[in-house]
């Protein structure tokens, strides 16, 4: 039995987990030994109103693509859904309308877990208990963790991502560049660390860096990417369009209509910590709140 939400809940396999991020909504299914995922894109953190209201479409769109996963384990055989929210919710004004609407689509709670908390699942997702850096390029946020051992010393989470530097960007008088300096002024000396890079973001970077046409998670997982790889794909991403990267690389349109802004982030996060390289992982915070989850076992 765990507490979700105050509320007193078996953890019976399989189940299944779903995480409600700031660019898509993502499904982890797991017996205890295997897991597979699945991803919807919706873009959240892009229908924000200038009062941090999210849209009654991004709403409706997000809250669909729940539902549409949850029907999806439940099909498999999932006998608990749980379901967590990130930044795009955390910062919401409205997060109640959302919370509420997942409830009665959906008959599911939100978990909306803190910026802390989030830094954490990233660390037991990509580390589990060794020590490391782990940087998580989000929609909405970006987070940095160092962890000892198991026990995090540091961490820093950024108001920024990919989707929302995106939309930034599209007025023509933003100068991304020099935004990113601003943000990622001043921070610490980590080049002696393993950095595990996890999300999106990432692994699409691996794709492209391995010039990959089928997404293949067992040659994305643990692989490397210097600094200096990265910053040739982000002048190389520059010039090309969407389309083009999308029909180069396994990399889906909507993840490569933001590819650009996610590379730019790491770069300037990698040179502020000064870090030379990362290894992408595809244990992230799915497997970090299973863990979080298993912890809370009465």
């Amino acid at each position: 039995m765990v507490f979700i939400m105050g509320k007193m809940i078996n953890l019976n396999y399989p189940l299944a987990i779903i995480d409600v991020g700031s660019n898509s909504v993502r499904l982890m299914f797991t017996d205890g030994i295997k897991s597979d995922k699945k991803l919807i894109t919706t873009k959240l953190a892009s229908g924000f109103d200038k009062f941090f209201n999210l849209s009654l479409n991004s709403i409706i769109t997000t809250v669909n693509a729940i539902n549409l996963l949850k029907e999806d384990a439940i099909s498999r055989g999932a006998k608990s859904v749980y379901v967590f929210a990130t930044e795009a919710v955390r910062k919401a004004k409205n997060k109640d309308e959302f919370i509420k609407t997942v409830k009665d689509v959906c008959l599911l709670d939100v978990d909306v877990v803190s910026g802390d908390l989030e830094a954490k699942l990233a660390v037991m997702g990509a580390l589990s208990n060794s020590t490391g850096v782990v940087i998580d390029i989000g929609g909405a946020s970006s987070e940095i963790a160092l962890s000892i051992d198991g026990d995090i010393k540091y961490n820093k989470s950024y108001k920024i991502g990919a989707v929302t530097l995106s939309e930034l960007s599209k007025n023509t008088k933003f100068n991304s560049e020099i935004y990113l300096k601003d943000i990622f002024n001043e921070g610490e000396d980590y080049s002696l660390y393993t950095c595990k890079c996890i999300g999106g973001t990432a692994c699409a970077l691996a794709c492209i860096d391995l010039k990959l046409k089928v997404y293949n998670p067992k040659l994305i997982h643990n692989h490397t990417i210097s600094l200096t790889s990265l910053k040739q794909i982000k002048a190389m991403l520059y010039k090309m369009t969407a389309l083009e990267i999308s029909n180069n690389f396994a990399v889906p349109l909507s993840r490569a209509e933001i590819i650009y802004q996610g590379v730019s982030i790491i770069v300037k996060m990698l040179e502020n910590y000064n870090i030379n390289k990362i290894i992408v992982s595809e244990s992230d915070n799915l497997e970090g709140y299973l863990k979080h989850i298993e912890g809370k076992k009465c």
